[in-house]
């Protein structure tokens, strides 16, 4: 299991939870915990560009490095290769959008298994009785996602979608992961023999 840390990390954190239509969420270090400055849904290129555009806006109004988290995902993680084959495309256009943003600083992206930040936030899956969703792998994604509507709310207090929510959870674990901290500490030089 990843481990969090207690001081948040000095960085502006775009995070990305890629699909069809992609949950994001933008936060930055305000008196010493990281706050959420924006967050929402992109559904198409220009939506996802002016994401992109506002985060490195953020970074460099805050004199801040950015830094991308976004989902990875296991082989298997999906019902069939249509569905991977579509969030590999909706990740594609996000970095496209990105790296048009940042022109020459490219940010460094942190790729994390879903399950490692839901295991670092302690989500549990939280089951709805009324729902009768099937297969039994989508009541199961149903359950995961409503637990992070909740951690969004319990934490800050806002209502709102699955996709958005597990964006803003993603964005809180960048803040505090050793991950993150790893790509943003100062490279050591190796000493010549």
């Amino acid at each position: 299991m990843t481990r969090l840390l207690l001081t948040p990390a000095r960085a502006c954190i775009l995070a990305i939870d890629a699909g069809a239509v992609s949950g994001h969420a933008l936060c930055a270090p305000e008196n010493g915990r990281h706050a959420l400055l924006d967050s929402g849904y992109c559904g198409d290129w220009d939506e996802r560009c002016q994401v992109a555009d506002a985060a490195v806006t953020a970074a460099v109004v805050r004199d801040l490095p950015l830094v991308v988290v976004a989902e990875d995902w296991p082989s298997g993680a999906f019902p069939n290769a249509t569905a991977y084959a579509s969030v590999r495309e909706s990740w594609g256009a996000w970095a496209q959008a990105i790296a048009s943003a940042a022109g020459d600083t490219q940010p460094p992206i942190v790729r994390v298994y879903v399950a490692t930040w839901r295991a670092a936030l302690g989500l549990r899956p939280v089951v709805d009785a009324t729902v009768r969703a099937k297969p039994e792998r989508d009541r199961s994604r149903a359950a995961w996602k409503r637990s992070a509507v909740l951690a969004v709310l319990g934490r800050y207090g806002l209502t709102v979608q699955d996709d958005e929510a597990e964006a803003i959870c993603l964005a809180t674990w960048g803040a505090h992961s050793a991950e993150v901290a790893a790509v943003l500490a100062p490279k050591k030089r190796r000493r010549a023999a």
